[in-house]
């Protein structure tokens, strides 16, 4: 197994042509989340798992400025170029990697290449409905009560609002999908693995998503099921592998 780093094969692969758009930005990327001293055996199948299915879709909230000094949205573009860039770079270097390890990372790289995209429009969608929800509560709110501490209408960390008849009234958190019914989906809290129900998606949300993703959301109940006011990422299943 070689002791080659990533940045010492990143140079030289760099150097041959390629048909993949942003393929030294998706480098970068790769070697600011493993280390450019990271040994290229090192991309196993877990480690290119969080990088792909987690980080990188957590980095795409990023915006980039252009030459007119316009906030410039490219994630979208840049995503699907990191999964072809890294499997480009696994055939580059494929003679200084172990074999078994190779195949695994490859499976893991061409899994993320499938669903990346779909998980980024799930979040895109997700967040332009629950911004137009007309109760009132803004995708800012989230911002607000997510980010900095702050409170909203349906805070659940006020005590008097939480709980309603012994039941939970707002939940929050990572939750997993077990199975899709129309615009209803029984989910799962990721922590615990307890069923909490069925919750209320918007249409286009709900025909794009997949048994086992994870979301993160605020949930209050509606009736006996629970609606969306506040979102998160969506992520594929592999950035919450069951241990």
């Amino acid at each position: 197994m070689s002791a080659k780093t990533l940045a010492d094969v990143a140079i030289s692969f760099l150097e041959n042509p390629s048909q993949v758009e942003d393929r030294g930005r998706a480098i970068s990327l790769l070697i600011e989340y493993f280390g450019s001293e990271t040994r290229l055996a090192d991309l196993n199948a877990d480690s290119l798992n969080d990088f792909l299915c987690r980080w990188c879709i957590e980095r795409s909230r990023h915006s980039e400025t252009d030459a007119a000094g316009r906030r410039v949205d490219s994630s979208r573009a840049l995503i699907q170029a990191i999964p072809k860039t890294v499997l480009e770079l696994l055939d580059f270097a494929s003679r200084q990697v172990d074999p078994a390890t190779a195949s695994a990372s490859r499976e893991a790289v061409e899994y993320a290449r499938i669903n990346l995209p779909r998980s980024l429009e799930v979040s895109r969608l997700l967040a332009e409905a629950v911004s137009r929800d007309e109760s009132g509560t803004e995708f800012r709110d989230f911002l607000t009560t997510f980010e900095a501490g702050g409170q909203s209408e349906y805070d659940v960390d006020d005590p008097s609002d939480s709980v309603v008849d012994d039941q939970p009234a707002a939940l929050e958190g990572f939750f997993r999908v077990k199975k899709i019914e129309g615009t209803l989906v029984e989910m799962e809290e990721v922590i615990g693995e307890e069923l909490v129900g069925l919750v209320f998606f918007p249409a286009d949300v709900a025909a794009l998503l997949q048994p086992e993703d994870v979301l993160e959301l605020e949930l209050i109940a509606d009736g006996e099921n629970w609606s969306i006011i506040a979102c998160g990422f969506a992520y594929p299943s592999a950035a919450f592998l069951r241990s």
